[in-house]
């Protein structure tokens, strides 16, 4: 019993040890594919335009006033997430899930943007 309690208590501290080795780079085979550049033009002109369409609409409709303050931090995320995704230190898992945030946030801006009509706008 006492064995297993000194094996587990080595294996706890093995696990919870810090490595004193800097953080490297992901090697460039082991990086996602990057974006094109004109998906990530793409993205930030749909959000761009989104925006400008949704808050000209709220001058006029009571509705899109309050989706155009929902929708200022757009612009933000994505730009937060493309510095993420071209990161050339960023590891593999958190450039794929920058790439996917990028990809939701252009989606939001799409749809959105296709909406309104539906509330009265332009």
């Amino acid at each position: 019993m006492t064995r297993a309690l000194a094996i587990a208590t080595w294996l706890v501290a093995a696990a919870c040890s810090k490595s004193d080795s800097p953080t490297k780079p992901a090697p460039a085979q082991d990086r996602p594919p990057p974006m094109s550049e004109a998906e990530l033009t793409r993205a930030n002109d749909a959000c761009t335009d989104y925006l400008a369409r949704v808050c000209k609409c709220g001058e006029t409709v009571d509705a899109a006033k309050n989706i155009c303050a929902d929708s200022q931090a757009l612009p933000a995320a994505l730009k937060m997430s493309v510095d993420l995704a071209t990161a050339t230190d960023a590891e593999k898992l958190d450039v794929l899930r920058a790439q996917t945030s990028i990809r939701r946030i252009s989606k939001t801006c799409i749809d959105g943007a296709a909406q309104l009509p539906a509330l009265g706008c332009q």
